[in-house]
């Protein structure tokens, strides 16, 4: 729906719904990544089995995605965003009903609600593009990464508690979706259905638009260092919870009397610190030297150098976690600060970069391509790391061995993540040229659009 059709407060509003929708997700799916040893224990599964989780939900958001490219042209993203979160709040109930023997029921309703929700998350970005642009739609994407961030470090700190407590390992699984179907019908009445006219439903598929996208040399890069990054994170969250409880446990003189729950929530903290301070400040600092001040014009390759810069620190910060976890507290959280502070920006500032260099109606399919492609390329990326760590670890099962091969498993995944930023480099050489492309395309299909041009 154009932004043209509905009040800057509807718009306001519409937004403010999708980022709590957005944060409830991201909270519930690290939720189940905090309570991973609790989920171990109650299906008796074994490092591999665990990524298994994660790997069928990764093929069904890749379906999922696949479908996108094919279909969304054929619905209004109202209808797709409601679905969306209604499927995912039903599934995800129903496979915390699943009992011990049954693990595979748990990973199957679960993959089934992951197909569900991936729709929500392409369309998120795009609905924003819609309503926003200019500073105005960085700043939309930086508050919806903010918020985000928060909710992820937060699910953690969260199921933390869970994990020694004596409380039933759904506990804090319950959360998301519980309130997803609660704020469902609020977004129902606010987001009114587009006219027939906006929805612009196409009678074809036009799958050659979207491979058409890999011509912008931007958008190539982009990808191949999002899903890159992709690889690193995905990993890093899912066994960094285990990773820090076996660290927590054989290094009593890095961590002294200082409880798990407190662990976790002192390097949360830490991480929304950064965050709080580093995602403003950082967008502002991109957002000064791309639009200008005072006497310097501007430079349309201030974003992706931000982008690059901020994303190769972080890189460097995350592998200082990895080593600090059985060495040193305050360096375990001095390096979770500037992970948080310097990869705060790079979502928001990508996604509009991403935006920016593709035709409005092709930002759809853009963003489902490229989640479909990191989709792809993540799939294993969970039970490449549990492999890893089973083969290192042969059949032992002392907590010393399990520490060291979680550490040398997360150590090889972390390379991905560095190579990412040398992706976005290149970014900035070709990001000018294509973003001036985009915009005089969309001036033309306006101009063609208008009525005086009839």
């Amino acid at each position: 729906m154009a932004k043209e059709s509905l009040s800057l407060i509807r718009r306001l509003s519409i937004s403010t719904i999708l980022v709590i929708l957005t944060t409830l997700h991201l909270f519930d799916g690290l939720a189940v990544d905090g309570t991973l040893p609790l989920i171990q224990e109650y299906f008796s599964i074994n490092d591999a089995t665990t990524g298994m989780a994660k790997t069928f939900s990764s093929i069904s958001a890749t379906v999922s995605l696949s479908l996108m490219l094919l279909f969304e042209s054929r619905f209004e993203k109202r209808t797709l965003i409601l679905l969306s979160m209604l499927c995912y709040g039903i599934f995800h109930g129903i496979s915390l009903l699943s009992g011990p023997e049954q693990y595979w029921l748990f990973v199957s309703t679960r993959a089934i609600s992951t197909f569900t929700s991936s729709a929500f998350a392409v369309l998120m970005p795009v609905i924003f593009a819609d309503f926003f642009s200019g500073r105005a739609l960085g700043r939309a994407l930086m508050l919806s990464a903010f918020v985000g961030m928060i909710g992820s470090l937060f699910s953690i700190s969260i199921s933390s508690f869970f994990v020694t407590s004596s409380l039933p390992w759904q506990t804090s699984l319950v959360i998301g979706p519980a309130l997803t179907l609660i704020f469902l019908p609020i977004l129902f009445i606010l987001y009114p259905k587009s006219s027939r006219k906006e929805r612009n439903i196409s009678r074809s598929f036009e799958i050659h638009r979207c491979f058409k996208l890999f011509s912008i040399r931007t958008y190539l890069l982009m990808v191949i260092g999002v899903f890159l990054g992709a690889f690193y994170l995905k990993g890093c969250l899912f066994w960094m919870p285990s990773f820090l409880l076996a660290a927590w446990n054989i290094s009593p003189q890095v961590y002294g009397n200082i409880a798990f729950p407190m662990v976790i929530t002192s390097k949360s903290i830490a991480e929304l610190i950064g965050t709080l301070i580093g995602l403003p400040l950082l967008v502002w600092v991109a957002e000064q030297f791309h639009f200008g001040f005072r006497s310097f014009s501007g430079s349309p390759r201030s974003i992706p150098i931000v982008v690059t810069i901020t994303s190769l620190l972080a890189a460097t910060a995350a592998l200082g976690q990895i080593y600090f976890a059985s060495h040193s507290y305050n360096a375990l959280l001095i390096s979770s600060f500037l992970n948080s502070f310097m990869g705060a920006p790079v979502i928001s500032l990508g996604n509009q970069v991403l935006l920016t260099v593709c035709p409005s109606e092709d930002r759809t399919s853009a963003i489902a391509m490229m989640s479909l492609i990191t989709s792809l390329v993540t799939l294993p990326t969970e039970q490449i790391i549990g492999r890893i760590s089973d083969t290192i670890r042969g059949n032992s099962e002392l907590l010393k061995d399990r520490f060291f091969s979680l550490e040398i498993a997360l150590f090889a995944n972390w390379t991905t993540f560095f190579a990412a930023g040398f992706f976005y480099l290149l970014v900035a050489f070709f990001y000018p040229t294509d973003e001036l492309k985009a915009r005089k395309q969309e001036n033309e299909d306006k101009i063609e659009k208008s009525p005086l041009f009839d």
